[in-house]
C-alpha cells in the first residue's frame, strides 16, 4: 500500500487522555465512514477536514492531520505560547481554559464509564476552577543538547526546541532560565539536562551528567555564580522537606480535600498511607490529630521524613516504613483506613490484595485515569463501593489530571 495522505472529513467527539481530540470519519462515503481517528489540535464539537496516511487508516486509532475547520469552536483561542505547536509540552492551549477544564472533567467520567463501567454513588465534582492557567509550575526539566541548545523536546522527538521561558514556570524561574541561557553552550559537552525546582522558598538548580554519576565540579562552580544553590541531579539525596508538587496552589486544594474525607471518620481509627513520598498528605493529616504508617520505598525520603516528624514533634503520631507497597502487602495487614497516591503505573497489585473486612474506606489520588479505572473496577469487584470522583486541573494547557476517589466496604 502506499504511503499516501487520504482527505476526509471529521467530526470531533471526545478528548483523549493523551489531549487530542478523538473523532470519527464522516465523509466521504465508503468503507472508512464511522472509523475513529486521533487528531491533535482540535476540539470537540469541530467538523474538520483532515489527512490520514493510507496505510495508518487499518490501524485501531490512527491519527490524522488538521487541515482546515469548518467553523471553528468558539472555545478555540489562537495559542499563548510562541513555541508551539514545536513544543511538545503544552497540548490543550488551543482551548480556552474553560473549554480544557470542561473537557477533562468529561474525559474522567467517559473513561470510568467505557473502561470499569463504573459511575460514582454521589457523583463527580470539579474543583479548582478559579486556578490561575500560567505561572503556575514551581519546578521544570530543561533539556540541554551538545549544540547548546536549551529547551523541551520537539512534539513525537528527542529534538531539543531552544526557549527563553516558559508560560508554565513561575516567575521567578524564568527569570532564572535568562540568567543560566549565556552559559548553555559552554556547559552542553557535559550537562543533559537542567532541573530548576523551587524548594521551600528559595529557587535550586540540579545538573544532569551525560554520562551516568559522573562528576560536575566545574559546572556547578559555574553556576554557583548566579548565587543560587546548585546540586548534581543524581547524587543529590532527596529531600523529605522540599515541596514535592508542581502546583503549589492546586496542592492546597488537594490535600485539603483529602484532609475531608477523613474528617468524619474514627481518630481511634489509624491510616495507612502508601506511596507516601515526601510526606504530601502525612504531615498535614499528622498534625490533624491522625496516627499514619507511612509506606515508602525510598530510604532518603522515609529517613528525612522520619527526622522532620521528631523536629515537629510528631513521632508518636507517624511511623515511617521503607519498603515497596506491593512487598508491604504481601507482609503487612492494612488499617481500617487506606491512602494512597500511586504514580502513573497505578497500584494493581495493592488493589488486588485490600479487603472489605479489613480496610472499609480507601482514599485513593491517581494522576493517570486509565490506572485509576484500572484499579477501581479490581477494587469494586471485590466488595468496595466508589462513592465519589473528584477531578482537578493541576496540570493546565497539558491533558495530565489529578483525581481523588473514595471508597467504602459495603454494608
Amino acid at each position: 500500500m502506499e504511503n499516501t495522505p487520504e482527505s476526509f472529513t471529521v467530526e470531533i467527539v471526545a478528548l483523549s487522555s493523551e489531549g487530542t481530540g478523538i473523532g470519527q470519519i464522516i465523509a466521504p462515503t465508503g468503507e472508512f465512514v464511522g472509523k475513529k481517528v486521533s487528531v491533535p489540535g482540535s476540539i470537540p464539537g469541530e467538523i474538520l477536514e483532515t489527512q490520514v496516511y493510507s496505510e495508518e487508516l487499518p490501524e485501531s486509532l490512527p491519527r490524522a492531520q488538521l487541515i482546515s475547520i469548518k467553523p471553528p469552536h468558539t472555545a478555540r483561542r489562537a495559542t499563548p505560547c510562541e513555541y508551539l505547536p514545536a513544543c511538545g509540552g503544552c497540548t490543550l492551549q488551543h482551548m480556552s481554559i474553560d473549554k480544557q477544564r470542561a473537557e477533562k472533567f468529561q474525559m474522567v467520567q467517559s473513561l470510568m464509564l467505557r473502561q470499569a463501567k463504573l459511575t460514582p454513588q454521589s457523583g463527580y465534582t470539579l474543583l479548582g476552577q478559579d486556578l490561575p492557567e500560567f505561572s503556575y509550575r514551581n519546578r521544570i526539566l530543561l533539556h540541554l543538547d551538545t549544540a547548546g541548545e536549551l529547551g523541551f523536546y520537539r512534539s513525537g522527538s528527542g529534538e531539543v526546541v531552544d526557549i527563553e521561558r516558559c508560560l508554565l514556570a513561575e516567575d521567578g524561574i524564568n527569570d532564572l532560565v535568562a540568567r543560566i541561557r549565556p552559559f548553555s553552550k559552554n556547559l552542553a559537552a557535559r550537562v543533559a539536562a537542567i532541573k530548576i525546582e523551587r524548594r521551600k522558598s528559595c529557587l535550586c538548580i540540579l545538573l544532569k551528567p551525560r554520562v551516568r554519576d559522573a562528576e560536575l565540579d566545574s559546572e556547578i562552580a559555574t553556576l554557583e555564580l548566579l548565587g543560587v544553590p546548585v546540586l548534581h541531579d543524581q547524587l543529590n539525596e532527596s529531600d523529605a522537606g522540599h515541596f514535592s508538587q508542581v502546583n503549589a496552589e492546586a496542592n492546597e486544594i488537594l490535600v485539603s480535600y483529602v484532609l475531608g474525607q477523613f474528617a468524619d471518620k474514627d481518630f481511634k481509627l489509624s491510616i495507612t498511607e502508601l506511596y507516601a513520598g515526601a510526606g504530601n498528605f502525612t504531615f498535614p493529616l499528622a498534625q490533624n490529630g491522625r496516627k499514619i504508617r507511612a509506606v515508602e520505598l525510598d530510604e532518603n525520603l522515609t529517613a528525612a521524613g522520619t527526622l522532620q516528624a521528631a523536629e515537629a514533634g510528631l513521632s508518636k503520631s507517624v511511623t515511617f516504613i521503607s519498603q515497596s507497597c506491593e512487598k508491604f502487602c504481601r507482609f503487612s495487614k492494612f488499617t481500617e483506613l487506606v491512602l494512597l497516591d500511586p504514580p502513573r503505573a497505578g497500584a494493581r497489585i495493592v488493589a488486588e490484595t485490600l479487603t472489605p473486612k479489613d480496610t472499609q474506606f480507601i482514599v485513593y489520588v491517581s494522576c493517570n485515569p486509565a490506572t485509576l479505572a484500572r484499579d477501581l473496577k479490581i477494587l469494586t469487584a471485590k466488595g468496595y463501593v466508589l462513592d465519589h470522583i473528584a477531578v482537578l486541573d493541576m496540570f493546565s494547557q497539558t491533558a495530565h489530571v489529578e483525581m481523588m476517589a473514595t471508597l467504602r466496604a459495603r454494608s
